[in-house]
This record gives C-alpha cells, structure tokens and sequence, in this order.
C-alpha cells in the first residue's frame, strides 16, 4: 500500500521535481564520504583521514571542471552528458544554471574537514558531513514528496522537508559522535541556514556554517 501510494506520489510530480529528486537521491551516495570520514580516522588516524579524502574530493572536482571545459570548447560529450543527467545533474534545471554546484559542495567538505582536523576534532567533520549530505538530501526528497507547508521565508522549501531533514542529520551524528550539544546545535544551525533565501549554494552555506558554529562552541564553551 506504502509503495503504491509512493509511485502515485512520484507520477503526480512535474519534470523538473522528478529530476530534482533524482538529484537529491544521488546526493545521499555522499553518505560514503562520512564512511570514508571514519573509516580512514578508525585505521590510520584523522590526520591522514583529512588529506585522503581532501585529495579524493579535489581530484572528482578536477574531472567535472575538465568536463565542463571540453565542453565549452565544443566537445560533444553526448554519453557522459545523458550519464550525469540521469543522475540528477542540476545544469541548466528549470532555466537556471548550476554548473559549479558541484564545485562548492567538493571545496566546502574540503575546508570544512581541514578546519576541523586543525582543531583537532573530528566530530566537527561528522556533524558537518551529516548536515550537508543527509540533512540536505532528505530535506529535498521530503519535501518534493509530502511537503505541504511552505516555509514562510522560503516558498522554496517546506517543513515537512525541513524537519525531517534535521531529524535524520542529528540521529546520525549524536549516533557517531555520542555529542547531543554539539549535534543539536551543529546540525540545526547548518539546517536553518538551508533554509535562506540567499543566492549562494547552500552547498557551501551549510558546511561553512556549520564548521564554523562547533568551532566556535569548542572554543568558547569547551565543548
């Protein structure tokens, strides 16, 4: 009965809301990345954790940068074009241009990994990590799917999708970091930032925020 409701739900949705949650679907592969996070810090310390998978991240930049270049000076690129379509690819989405999204959620989970190992506190990059990709990912599937009030800021985005997204974000970093402070706080200052109306990504507006808010309380509150 779930699913039927569910594939109705999806056949009721227009192009672009079906393409967006493709998107937001392969935005929560990015849960590999918090894997990775403990994963290389559980066997060779967070030290080496942070520079692989900067090194990681910064190299997948540089081939979708190289994509983007070929196809600038006129390559034609026709399989992986319809590859990253069917994947969610936000470029040129409902006549706005998105191109360097990609770009500014690779730099922020870059920076914001090496804040946190600078301050020498990995439970910084998990909540970070749990924002960005999870929060922000079930925020948009949520939403496209049984949102129903609109958020009164932000037309944009629901609270059924906002809620559920924090929810999820802090389950999975109170989870690993067995921090309800920090994981309360972090995941919901990242949240309600997703939430603005503002024209830079939220791909780097909640990481940054983030980061920067549990800098902030370990600094200041020793947290």
């Amino acid at each position: 009965m779930a699913e039927r409701i569910l594939f109705l739900t999806i056949g009721k949705l227009k192009p672009e809301e079906k393409h967006t949650l493709r998107r937001k679907l392969t935005h929560l592969t990015g849960v590999l990345y918090i894997f990775g996070v403990w994963f290389l810090t559980l066997n060779y310390g967070f030290y080496l954790a942070s520079i692989l998978l900067v090194s990681l991240t910064m190299f997948s930049m540089s081939v979708y940068v190289a994509y983007n270049l070929l196809k600038f000076l006129g390559f034609k690129l026709i399989h992986i074009k319809k590859l990253w379509w069917k994947l969610g690819s936000p470029e040129d989405l409902n006549g706005r241009k998105y191109y360097w999204d990609v770009c500014w959620l690779g730099l922020s989970l870059s920076t914001c990994t090496l804040l946190s190992f600078l301050v020498g506190d990995v439970r910084i990059a998990y909540i970070m990590a749990c924002t960005v990709i999870l929060g922000d990912g079930f925020a948009g599937i949520i939403g496209i799917l049984f949102g129903k009030h609109k958020i009164f800021y932000n037309q944009r985005k629901t609270v059924e999708g906002h809620l559920s997204g924090f929810t999820v974000a802090f389950l999975f970093s109170l989870l690993i970091t067995k921090s309800f402070s920090m994981s309360f706080v972090g995941v919901g200052v990242g949240m309600l930032v997703e939430t603005l109306p503002v024209k830079v990504s939220d791909n780097a507006t909640v990481p940054l925020s983030t980061t920067l808010t549990l800098i902030a309380l370990k600094t200041f509150f020793g947290v």
